[in-house]
């Protein structure tokens, strides 16, 4: 379970939110969702297979870095 840290909104994040706002304006209802995505992170080693080919992925994932 040490993959999952909860926290503020991490740095990578702005980045995204950055982007989203330059394709359409965002409300602080829509800014406020896209901040709660990093409450919930997980980390992978290179190489890790994130979703086995043919099983189902349970849910989305957003790579923000690697």
């Amino acid at each position: 379970m040490d993959r999952y840290r909860m926290g503020a909104a991490p740095r990578p994040l702005d980045t995204v939110i950055r982007r989203l706002r330059q394709l359409s304006a965002l409300s602080d209802a829509e800014l406020e969702l896209v901040r709660l995505l990093g409450d919930r992170r997980e980390r992978h080693t290179p190489g890790e297979e994130l979703i086995v080919e043919g099983e189902p992925g349970g849910h989305a994932r957003s790579v923000l870095s690697g």
